[in-house]
């Protein structure tokens, strides 16, 4: 129990890794208390309770609420309640059936990334993708009919070159191409969609327009028009070696991405900070308070803790 505890804290202060997030939801799937456990510490906890009989104090508080045997059980929907939304946080893959008007059925395998949470996918054709916070990557189980992935939200491609099979990515606004490299597509809803290439030849096709682009190219779609820019490529993808660089970016912007890597709602004060940009570099093991501690000091703002994970900033006068 004690080693789950503090793999949950780890969590809620931004640190926890890969292989303990898959042993937490493990753990939260053995048993609905250990559900309940979570949400209760979640909670409760605060970002400033680092001293260990503060901790202590709150681990003691719900272990007795939640595994008190006297206890009246929850109903099975609010139990469900609780699997549906720790499923989609910590699972990696699941996979579902569509039906085909022929006799076939394909099988499709989603990945989806919670706020807060990354994955590494290793496709059936050996690519490996990473899929950022907030995200979520649909492809075919069988890979050879077509190399053809649907994303939704950020991923980092690294594919596997076969000259006789495209590898294709399909956002909600455009489709990319490609034959063997490592390239970046960033597509959310609500925000600017960008893929960059790091490395090798991709095509980016919109509309009626075919793009080609070489390493270094970025191409930005806003108001229904694509563009392409040169980019330091590195910059654009180091999110998944757990390095967040901004380069003159807008403050919402830079609030979003935060919003999404640290499962945080951030709103802002004022329009002190409306034309204000930001250029910095973060690694992923710092947490939120302190990544707004730098921010404090460097941009002149001042944030506010509303609630367990919903934060208010605005502008220094």
């Amino acid at each position: 129990m004690v080693e789950y505890e503090n793999i949950i804290e780890k969590y809620l202060q931004g640190r926890i890794e890969k292989d303990e997030a898959q042993r937490l939801g493990n753990w939260l799937n053995q048993d609905s208390k250990h559900q309940e456990f979570f949400e209760e510490y979640k909670n409760k906890w605060s970002p400033y309770s680092y001293q260990d009989e503060e901790i202590d104090r709150m681990l003691n508080i719900v272990r007795k609420k939640v595994f008190d045997k006297n206890r009246f059980i929850h109903s099975w929907s609010k139990i469900a309640a609780y699997a549906a939304v720790l499923t989609i946080s910590f699972i990696l893959g699941y996979q579902f059936h569509i039906d085909k008007p022929a006799e076939t059925t394909v099988d499709y395998t989603s990945v989806i990334t919670a706020n807060g949470e990354k994955s590494k996918v290793i496709l059936p054709d050996s690519s490996v993708v990473y899929l950022n916070s907030g995200s979520r990557l649909d492809y075919a189980t069988d890979f050879t009919r077509e190399r053809h992935v649907n994303l939704q939200g950020e991923a980092f491609f690294d594919v596997t070159t076969n000259k006789e099979k495209k590898f294709t990515v399909q956002t909600t606004n455009y489709k990319v191409e490609v034959l063997g490299t490592q390239f970046n597509v960033a597509s959310y809803t609500g925000e600017l969609s960008k893929t960059t290439l790091i490395e090798g030849r991709i095509n980016v096709l919109y509309k009626d327009s075919l793009l080609s682009m070489t390493p270094g190219d970025q191409a930005i779609l806003s108001d229904n028009k694509i563009e392409v820019v040169k980019v330091n490529a590195d910059e654009a993808s180091a999110w998944h070696k757990n390095h967040f660089v901004f380069n003159s970016v807008s403050f919402f912007e830079l609030i979003k991405r935060l919003e999404r890597w640290y499962d945080v709602r951030i709103d802002i004060e004022g329009d002190g900070l409306n034309n204000s940009t930001y250029s910095g570099r973060f690694k992923n093991h710092e947490t939120i308070w302190q990544v707004l501690d730098v921010l404090a000091v460097s941009e002149g703002i001042s944030y506010q803790r509303l609630d367990n994970r919903y934060l208010m900033i605005k502008k220094n006068e």
